[in-house]
């Protein structure tokens, strides 16, 4: 039951259908879906609706409900089935629909995405779209796609249903049932009180409190030969940026929680982490077994285990992690982000390049790096002489070379308020840099980028001299541009070179 509180009256709301509600056709349905993906379980990007229009026994699906195909952040496909109304005893077109999905490819899925998106014109390629869902879902691979998540989202559940999905469950299917209902409710003691609906949605099965009870033998030894996995690979993705001295020793990493936890865990884990800064960060050290000195005690961790070492302090709950998605550089890349290259064939053209970005440099800007080691990554950052902000340059996604000024004190609070002071002086930084920037927030970092773009892919060797050219020339202008600005709203890093 649903009341509507004033004071000492309770007053019961009535339900409703979704159509009295207002979700009269498919395509608010499919709105109100996409803009709200949480419904479908945590961390969830919808990557397109009917998936080509998939048939059922009786054709193609009706009027009254939607298929919905997502991704979860760990790489696994979700398929959603949402009915207006209640599902009927004979219906198993949900498990066809995750039959058919489950054989598809990262490559293929990277396509309905892209066509997804041009439909609702934001159009993007194929490789931009398989580039999105590969930030989004590390893990993604065509194994991680093969167990795809059923998730039922309904009125209401026959007796029947909710049985065979128990035992479906029981038998290792990673299937959920969800409720979504629809009520009226009355509004007393305000000027121009009405009807309002409200949408109320729910877990069903499993029970979100006792999912980790009731969970079958199956599912859970699934769910510990993937631990198993991500204990390897984190163990593989530091082997390679150890063995290839892609990581400057020294780096300062930020654990950066996961999106696929609770809501009640994220904020026990944030209210400890913000209790004491150095909680939060470690230095990078060129050691395959424990690379990460954490600043909260000295002492060396693998990525997996400092990340672990501090939920369990923060939270009580003790497991295992994907160690390498947590862990986040100045530039806001995370360990397996910064791997990624090495893995794609495209370490080689990064070292290279800054090479030879690094030789001209010298010559002109000694003062901008100590660097000594060529990162085989798509980016460097640069120090500041103001604390919690560094310069940077790059190559960002859509084929273009960046050249920014990024501001993370370690807080969103904290970074919008020193944001501000130079945002609120944006005409004249413009006016000395001679041309616009792209002033950006960064709201999963809480972190604030001032930047310019060019045109550039590391892959065009010919045109190296120009994209350095182009950074070196970006650079002087930001810098000359931000120092009046900077030294009058930052207090001074004492222990940056100013020579």
């Amino acid at each position: 039951m649903l009341f509507t509180v004033a004071g000492s009256v309770a007053m019961p709301a009535q339900m409703i259908s979704l159509e009295e509600a207002g979700l009269e056709e498919r395509a608010d349905l499919q709105e109100w879906v996409l803009s709200n993906p949480a419904i479908l379980g945590p961390a969830v990007k919808v990557i397109t609706f009917e998936f080509d229009g998939v048939p059922t026994a009786n054709g193609p699906a009706g009027r009254d409900r939607i298929w919905v195909l997502g991704l979860g952040s760990d790489g696994r496909l979700v398929v959603a089935e949402l009915k207006s109304g209640r599902t009927a005893d004979t219906d198993v077109s949900a498990l066809k629909y995750a039959a058919m999905a489950s054989r598809i490819l990262p490559e293929s899925l990277a396509d309905h995405y892209s066509r997804f998106q041009s439909r609702r014109q934001s159009p993007i390629t194929p490789d931009e779209a398989l580039a999105e869902l590969q930030a989004h879902a590390p893990e993604l691979s065509q194994e991680s796609l093969r167990r795809p998540r059923i998730v039922l989202l309904a009125r209401d559940f026959s007796p029947l249903v909710t049985a065979s999905v128990v035992w479906l469950s029981e038998m290792g299917l990673d299937i959920s049932l969800v409720q979504i209902s629809a009520f009226r409710s009355y509004v007393y003691g305000r000027a121009g009180s009405g009807n309002v609906p409200m949408i109320s949605v729910s877990q069903l099965y499993p029970l979100r409190e006792v999912e980790e009870f009731t969970i079958s033998p199956e599912r859970q030894l699934a769910r510990e030969m993937a631990e198993s996995k991500r204990r390897v690979q984190d163990a593989s993705t530091v082997r390679r940026l150890v063995t290839s001295e892609s990581v400057a020793e020294g780096t300062i990493f930020t654990i950066a929680p996961r999106e696929d936890m609770s809501f009640e865990i994220r904020n026990q884990l944030e209210e400890w982490l913000h209790a004491d800064p150095g909680r939060r960060t470690a230095h990078w050290q060129n050691a395959v077994n424990a690379p990460l000195v954490w600043d909260a005690d000295k002492l060396s961790y693998s990525p997996a285990g400092l990340v672990r070492h501090i939920v369990e302090l923060a939270t009580g709950i003790s497991r295992d992690f994907f160690g390498t998605q947590w862990w986040r550089d100045p530039g806001g890349w995370t360990l397996a982000e910064l791997a990624g290259p090495l893995s794609g064939g495209k370490g080689a053209l990064y070292r290279e390049f800054w090479s030879r970005w690094l030789e001209r440099v010298r010559t002109a800007h000694s003062h901008w790096t100590q660097m000594s080691t060529l990162p085989a990554q798509n980016f460097i950052t640069l120090p500041s002489p103001i604390k919690g902000t560094h310069y940077g340059l790059g190559f960002a996604a859509g084929g273009r070379l960046r050249s920014e000024f990024v501001i993370d004190l370690g807080s969103a609070e904290a970074s919008a308020a020193q944001y501000e002071v130079i945002h609120s002086q944006r005409e004249l930084v413009e006016s000395i840099y001679d041309g616009p920037l792209s002033w950006e927030r960064l709201p999963d970092r809480g972190a604030f980028r001032i930047a310019d773009y060019s045109e550039g892919e590391v892959t065009t060797v010919e045109d190296y001299a120009f994209y350095i050219d182009w950074m070196i020339d970006s650079q002087e202008r930001l810098r000359r541009a931000l120092e009046g600005v900077l030294h009058g709203g930052f207090p001074p890093n004492e222990d940056f070179d100013r020579r």
